[in-house]
């Protein structure tokens, strides 16, 4: 596009209509960050459009920010219009998005969030509590995001060509067709678990007696705390206040909240 061009947008209506100058943005865009308008077009599709999904509570505001004060970041994001994605640094920019400045492994950074969720050695009595939409996504379920992410920039980038998806696919770009024959996400390949997880033979039976104990007590103790307290032979009338019981796994000082960390 000739650099004497000019975009001008015509939003809304009546007395909200206004004629927006897009190439000023643009060029405004350019000078905080070089190729900051062109990322702009990726960073939209990875964070969330109409045919990709967002980030649980993330926004776009502060991704922004990182985004615009980081010239890797721009490069990463500007390869997503292209046929030779940056995964390693599309991949460090997410794990930036969930707050994680040091991590570039979407796992670790996953794993490090639900160990600050539960605060305890006994994870497994307040998995209950926890929210796991607020958790990083894993390794594979962020490459078919990617992928996504990748076929609709490029196709938004092409979008002044006779044919923008031109050589893509959706069925190769993250997507699988149901049997309406429409398109929906695909989320990841592979089992959701482990086969050390998922298949009881693969475990050792002290780690399997293990499980069956903590999730037993995600029952909540306190329906039945009288019943409770006489199978240890105590006597509830000579429990105080001030006893050792705030350490019970279901107290009301339980509540673990992920606290994000720059």
């Amino acid at each position: 596009m000739p650099a004497s061009s000019m975009i001008t947008l015509d939003f809304g209506s009546g007395n909200k209509r206004r004629f927006i100058n897009v190439t000023n943005i643009s060029r405004e865009l350019e000078r905080k960050q070089t190729g900051l308008s062109e990322a702009l077009i990726s960073f939209h599709a990875l964070t969330g459009c109409d045919y990709n999904s967002a980030f649980y509570q993330k926004g776009k505001s502060v991704p922004f920010s990182y985004l615009e004060k980081d010239p890797d970041y721009v490069e990463a994001l500007k390869s997503l219009c292209t046929n030779a994605v940056d995964k390693p640094a599309v991949t460090a920019f997410v794990c930036r998005i969930y707050g994680f400045k040091a991590l570039d492994d979407i796992n670790e950074a996953r794993h490090q969030s639900f160990t600050r969720m539960t605060k305890r050695k006994q994870q497994a009595v307040h998995v209950k509590k926890i929210n796991c939409s607020s958790l990083p996504p894993c390794e594979k379920v962020l490459y078919q995001h990617v992928l996504r992410a990748n076929f609709v920039a490029t196709m938004w980038s092409h979008a002044h060509t006779k044919q923008p998806t031109k050589d893509l696919h959706p069925l190769n770009y993250g997507w699988i067709a149901n049997d309406d024959g429409l398109y929906v996400p695909h989320w990841y390949e592979g089992e959701a678990l482990p086969d050390t997880l998922s298949s009881e033979d693969s475990e050792p039976v002290h780690e399997r007696e293990e499980m069956t104990l903590a999730l037993d007590a995600v029952v909540d103790p306190r329906d039945n705390y009288a019943e409770n307290m006489r199978k240890y032979d105590m006597d509830v009338a000579d429990v105080d206040d001030d006893s050792e019981l705030d350490d019970q796994p279901w107290s009301d000082d339980s509540e673990s909240e992920c606290e994000d960390e720059d």
